[in-house]
This record gives C-alpha cells, structure tokens and sequence, in this order.
C-alpha cells in the first residue's frame, strides 16, 4: 500500500481497499483468509494485485466483514465509508441489551429515531413544557406541605 503526501494509506486500489478491511479488523492474512474460506497465500496475491478481486471476493468480504461493497468496489466516501452502518435493530438490541430496557423502551427508541426532525422537536417541547409543570407542582405541593406543618390549623382551612 502505498503512502500519500499527508502520510495517511492511499487506498485508491481495490486491492488496497481488501488490506484496509483487514488492517481494520486486525487480522493476519491467514485468520482473514479463513473466514473467507481462502488460503493466506490468496489473500496476500489479492492485496498485492497478483490476483484480480472476484465478485465472489468482494460479495464475501461484504457479507463476511460487514464492509460497504460501494467503497470496497470503488472507493466512494473514502476510508471512513469502508464499513456499513449498524441496522437499526442491532443498535436498539445492543443498548436494550446494554440497559435491560423491555419491549416498551425498545419501541420508544425505535419510534423516536423513526421520526422526523419537526416531530423530535415537538416530543421535546412536550417533555420541557411536562418537566416545568411538574417542577412548579411539587414546589406548591412543598410549600403547602410547609405551611401544614408550621400551622396545624391550616389543615382544617384547606379543607
């Protein structure tokens, strides 16, 4: 792989692109040929450009690895484009599984990110406007309090 003037990988090679994904992933070329079914010495022809990519090649490297096969075939979005993005079902999983939330918080999340922006902004002007409410509730229901205890006979006037 060759370097570019800042110093950074020039993965402009679908071949580059294959030693990307298993530098990313931390592999020796052996582990990453053997989770897709190839020898180490496949992979090193591979990512030298001995070897063209097949579709095969890349359909597994996809599935395998998790790789976004636009970036894999041509680049596009540069190297943070390299791997796809968490389904959104696998992200409300890990924090469901992260937190103990049940059905009901897995939906709340799921619903919420479903939204669009101008229904976001209203969930949240809903929740300000409830906290501020429930905020001078308790601080009348304290003070009321306060004032029972100070005067018992208050009790019997607020009755």
């Amino acid at each position: 792989m060759q370097r570019n003037a800042k110093g950074g990988d020039n993965i402009s090679t679908i071949n580059d692109r294959v030693k990307a994904v298993r530098k990313a992933r931390g592999m020796t070329l052996e582990e990453f040929g053997k989770q897709l079914g190839i020898g180490k010495s496949a992979v090193s022809k591979l990512e030298k450009g001995l070897c063209k990519v097949t579709d095969q090649n890349v359909l597994s490297i996809c599935r395998v690895f998790d790789v976004n096969e636009d970036w894999l075939r041509n680049g596009t979005g540069g190297p943070e484009a390299m791997f796809n993005a968490p389904a959104l079902d696998d992200l409300v999983e890990q924090l469901a599984q992260k937190y103990d939330l049940d059905y009901i918080g897995r939906e709340v999340i799921r619903t919420y990110v479903n939204m669009d922006t101008a229904a976001r902004v209203s969930i949240s002007r809903f929740v300000m406007q409830l906290t501020r409410n429930v905020e001078r509730s308790e601080a009348e229901m304290l003070a009321q309090q306060a004032t029972t205890e100070n005067d018992p006979n208050a009790a019997e006037v607020a009755t």
